[in-house]
């Protein structure tokens, strides 16, 4: 037994030193120029080593040095470019056929693509493209297979960097981008982290965003399903449209994609900010956009409001809580049976939008009593309106065209309003209900009631056109309380008795 396994060591010497000859007298050269001419004769462009890479036997591979593959040329063109890596495969596997790859490392690769200024094809061009799209177009798609194309152990991407400009000048830096992929394999989970920083610029101009992400992820694919856990992304703006405050933001989320029916089960997505958490779950298709599921919504109603720029005055119950289910199809958004808490006020009801333009809101909304104190007047208020100059130059009228433009894409509404009441200082009013319906900048307020908590009650109207600024109120008050009234407005009690008041008010 001890000869035969001296004999094996003595065979596995043999190959290991025969192999190692064998690669040492293999023509480097001759394979960087096969390399650069298979890249050439598939992509246009050959892939040029600096210096002629190394090959290993076990494991199978090659380590390489600085590698470029494009050009930019006239201030448009891809080009990728690589400092060092390294190619590794499985030795078991390739003797049944397989390829396996043990693991692939890119240092500081660098991908660069500008793009230049479209130039219009002649209407012949254009007929010829269209035929040629239409003769191209794919049958229907056939169910995924499990195959990968490659069955990947490891990849390794350190200190990379992505360049990207558009023939608009919008450009799309990232930097420091490191990935890691861990047993990308048939039927297995792979797990996935990449984190980058990014700036992306319109114009080139003052950046619209720039931050840091992260990516954190276990991914199984099993046709026809990709199956996704533990999914942590986390994006840290640092300025642009989203204030630094405004993070960081953590989206976690579990589900399932059928890449066959491409519809989508979202267990659970969980997105996560200083100021306020959404959760959603439910079924999706995404050829057509649709979703059918639930939502809520949990924050702080000063951080968000702060968040905008605007300063609301602090309370002991600073809470927003929102619930509703969810339904989204063809452009039209649903949300019923509404449960939602602003502070002490609880709201309830059905909303629909139509997400076309303009905006579409109808449906139902019953609120509880909204005191006013809470929130007006809004924080130095004062001082900002102080700020604000008064329009004395006569041009009023040169703003009614625009004016008149900006009201088409004023939303529709028609919304039916229960409230229990609302109230400032003394003066109350309860049990309002009316009914608001408009477009275009056009509303009417219909059948409007209520009771005034000093006694009496009040029936009426009211209409808004706003691309005129004109208004009009016309109201009945029955049964009021004369001093009650006077002594909620801060008036003191100087008369008492019940009144009668019709009004009909136009304001243009």
């Amino acid at each position: 037994m001890k000869r035969v396994l001296l004999w094996i060591l003595g065979i596995v010497i043999v190959l290991g030193v025969a192999g190692a000859v064998l690669l040492g007298r293999i023509d480097t050269q001759f394979v960087v120029k096969q390399i650069a001419d298979a890249t050439a004769k598939a992509t246009g462009k050959p892939l040029i080593f600096t210096s002629a890479p190394s090959l290993s036997l076990l494991p199978p591979g090659v380590k390489f040095g600085q590698a470029d593959w494009g050009e930019i040329k006239d201030g448009q063109g891809l080009a990728v470019s690589v400092k060092g890596g390294v190619v590794e495969l499985e030795l078991t596997p390739l003797f049944s056929g397989n390829l396996v790859v043990r693991e692939v490392r890119l240092d500081n690769p660098v991908l660069e693509m500008r793009e230049g200024k479209a130039v219009a094809a002649a209407p012949a061009q254009q007929n010829q493209a269209h035929e040629q799209t239409a003769q191209n177009q794919a049958p229907a798609a056939t169910a995924p297979s499990d195959e990968l194309p490659v069955e990947l152990m490891r990849l390794v991407v350190r200190q990379g960097e992505v360049r990207y400009v558009d023939a608009q000048g919008t450009t799309l830096h990232i930097e420091n981008l490191n990935l890691s992929v861990e047993n990308l394999r048939r039927r297995e989970e792979a797990g996935v982290q990449c984190d980058f920083a990014f700036d992306f610029k319109e114009n080139a101009q003052k950046a619209v965003l720039a931050g840091n992400l992260a990516l954190d992820a276990k991914l199984r694919y099993y046709a026809p399903h990709l199956t996704f856990r533990q999914i942590s992304l986390t994006f840290t703006p640092l300025h642009g449209l989203l204030p630094k405050e405004a993070g960081p933001a953590q989206l976690i989320c579990e589900g399932a994609l059928n890449l066959q029916t491409r519809s989508l089960r979202l267990a659970s997505a969980r997105l996560t900010t200083p100021q306020a958490r959404l959760t959603l779950g439910g079924e999706a298709t995404l050829t057509p956009p649709a979703f059918k599921g639930n939502v809520s919504l949990e924050g702080s109603p000063r951080k968000l409001a702060a968040l905008a720029g605007q300063k609301l005055k602090p309370v002991d119950n600073d809470i927003l809580s929102f619930k509703s289910a969810l339904e989204y199809a063809g452009d039209k958004l649903h949300l019923r049976q509404i449960v939602m808490q602003l502070d002490d006020i609880p709201v309830r009801g059905d909303l629909s939008l139509a997400l076309d333009a303009p905006l579409a809101v109808s449906g139902g909304i019953q609120a509880g009593m909204i005191n006013l104190d809470a929130y007006l007047p809004l924080p130095e208020s004062g001082k900002a309106a102080a700020s604000a100059p008064a329009r004395a130059d006569g041009k009023a009228g040169a703003d009614k065209a625009p004016a008149a433009k900006a009201a088409q894409s004023l939303p529709s509404v028609n919304l039916r309003a229960a409230l229990s009441g609302v109230r400032q200082g003394k003066l109350s009013v309860t049990n309002i209900a009316f009914i608001l319906k408009g477009e275009k900048g056009r509303y009417a307020v219909t059948s409007l009631s209520g009771s005034l908590g000093s006694g009496g009650s009040i029936k009426g109207s009211a209409a808004a056109d706003l691309p005129a600024k004109a208004y009009s109120l016309k109201a009945t008050a029955s049964g009021v309380n004369v001093g009650g009234l006077l002594d909620a407005l801060g008036k003191g009690r100087p008369v008492d008795g019940v009144a009668a008041l019709d009004a009909d008010l136009n304001v243009q």
